[in-house]
């Protein structure tokens, strides 16, 4: 009786290595076609890069995005600002004559 389970357990431990196998080469395969198809997405990138350095004069630059996040500006208070700013600078001074 104690050959049955062991047979089993083989088994099982045969099945697991059999699918994780299986797994990896689909894994591998999803990999090798990620990286031809990076590759063919920057063949253009290069070429221009080939073309542009031979052009004369031509030289590479760096590019950078930035963006400046933060809290919007309130509006009312925009408007109460340039309200008294120009109360401010049209009113008649107080006390000089």
């Amino acid at each position: 009786m104690q050959a049955q389970p062991a047979l089993a357990i083989d088994l099982n431990k045969h099945l697991m290595q059999h699918i994780s196998l299986k797994a990896r080469e689909a894994v591998e395969v999803q990999i090798a076609q990620a990286e031809q198809q990076m590759g063919q997405q920057m063949r253009p990138l290069g070429v221009l890069g080939q073309i542009g350095s031979m052009l004369p004069g031509y030289q590479a630059s760096k590019t950078q995005i930035d963006s400046q996040y933060g809290m919007p500006t309130d509006p009312t208070a925009a408007g109460l600002g340039a309200a008294f700013s120009a109360y401010g600078a049209l009113a008649p001074r107080q006390g000089s004559s």
